[in-house]
This record gives structure tokens, sequence and C-alpha cells, in this order.
């Protein structure tokens, strides 16, 4: 089982898929609604944007709140497109950006246990019931 992450770095240094050890890796929320979409919406819309992937979505397995700012993480599979080819304003940031830049991945869940994941409990979800978890996640954080 993989999860899709991002690699976001900062301080004038690109990240190549080898170099990402010390990095924070991020589980895609794709949490930014625009106004009138449901969070379905805009995951699947955020998924072509930032990914270059076409989703069908499943069920809702994570719902986070982090600074008062809601995240939803629902199951999906891919249906068309070419990972790694999203045209989102991120994909196109500069090294000297403040958010840094943007990397889309294929991290296995392994792998992603042992780095600095966040969320991690999405994470520990994910092993301790499998690809398609029976309970929703539901935390908030600061």
């Amino acid at each position: 089982m993989a999860v899709i992450t991002s690699i976001h770095a900062t301080y004038g240094r690109r990240w190549n898929l080898d170099d990402y050890e010390s990095a924070t890796v991020n589980l895609e929320a794709f949490a930014d609604v625009e106004e009138g979409e449901t969070p379905e919406q805009a995951a699947v819309r955020e998924a072509y944007e930032e990914l270059g992937v076409e989703v069908e979505l499943g069920r809702l397995v994570a719902d986070l709140t982090y600074r008062d700012e809601r995240q939803c993480y629902f199951l999906a599979r891919i249906v068309g497109g070419e990972f790694g080819t999203g045209t989102g304003e991120e994909m196109s940031s500069t090294l000297d950006s403040p958010n840094g830049t943007y990397t889309p991945v294929w991290l296995p869940l392994a792998e992603a246990l042992r780095r600095d994941t966040r969320p991690i409990e999405l994470c520990e979800l994910l092993q301790a019931q499998g690809p398609e978890p029976e309970e929703t996640l539901v935390l908030t954080w600061e």
C-alpha cells in the first residue's frame, strides 16, 4: 500500500526522490474548498490540479481540523491522467518562494510510518486497518 504525499522543501534547496530523508512529508488533504464546492468536489479538482490525475472518490477516512482548518482525506482510485503532471500554482513555485517547492511522490506506507509524516495518525490507521479502514479518524490539533 502507498499513500500520496508531497515533499515540501525550503531554503533554496530542491529535493529529488532519493534525497528527502529529513524532509517533512505531508499527506495530501486537498483542503482548499472553494465557495460552492463540497469537500468531495474539492478533492477531485485538487487531485487533478496538484497531481495531474483524475480520481474516483471512495469514502471519507479522516476528518481533521488543524489550526481551525478542516482537512478531509478520502479513499480514491486513479481513473485517468498522469501522476506528477499537475499544473496548479503549487507546481510552479520557485526555490525562493515563501512556501518552498512542492514535489508529489508515491510513498510506501511503511516508509511514511518511519518518517516525519503528517498526520501520522492517518498512516497508523491505515496500518492497523488496511487500505480500506472501517472507521473514520476524527482529530483536532493546533
